[in-house]
């Protein structure tokens, strides 16, 4: 699905959905600030952006294109529950971290 199909998925199941820079084909941010670490490409939001959603503002999916990402608002969501992403980079002993409940899962291309 596009990512603003995506971003309509999120809005209609209750979730908060955030317009973050997404990264150029080089796997480079998108916000063209020369300082931006690799490891933060595409996982950061435009600051207006940023104030907006900490206020609690529910973006519309006009505002997102092909060349965002999609991140969720933490915290509680519309039906009460926590949203909680496990980001592993690299090999991981994810028994490490004990019994988790059944959950979604993906695998990022980097």
């Amino acid at each position: 699905m596009t990512v603003r199909e995506a971003a309509l998925r999120y809005i209609a199941e209750g979730y908060r959905p955030i317009p973050i820079f997404g990264v150029d084909s080089r796997g480079r941010c998108r916000c063209g600030n020369p300082s931006c670490k690799e490891r933060d490409a595409g996982k950061h939001c435009p600051p207006d952006r940023e104030e907006r959603w900490k206020d609690g503002e529910i973006f519309s999916a006009a505002v997102f294109n092909e060349e965002n990402n999609v991140a969720l608002a933490m915290g509680p969501q519309g039906r009460g529950a926590w949203l909680v992403a496990l980001d592993g980079d690299g090999p991981f002993d994810w028994r490490l971290l004990g019994s988790l409940p059944p959950t979604l899962e993906a695998k990022s291309p980097r």
